[in-house]
């Protein structure tokens, strides 16, 4: 699941180079990778039903152990640990 959902926030370009600026798409586990949170809102907003909340907790954990790589992991574990858990 977690490839599915970088996959889906990177094509919606969530992930920026925060040299080049906002137009520029990342990958998330990318050196200088930033979070647009806007569009990081607007994604969640379509993704979060298509997922039990078991499946968003699981991806948490995933991205949690893996925090250590990238920052990007554990801001987006933590914020959405958030909001999954007020559901």
């Amino acid at each position: 699941m977690q490839d599915e959902i970088e996959d889906i926030l990177q094509e919606k370009g969530i992930f920026y180079n925060g040299l080049r600026g906002e137009d520029s798409k990342a990958h998330m586990d990318s050196y200088m990778t930033c979070i647009n949170w806007t569009l990081f809102e607007q994604a969640w907003l379509e993704l979060v039903d298509k997922y039990t909340k078991a499946q968003w907790l699981g991806l948490v954990k995933y991205w949690e152990a893996h925090a250590y790589c990238s920052p990007n992991c554990g801001i987006l574990a933590a914020t959405i640990k958030r909001k999954i858990e007020s559901l």
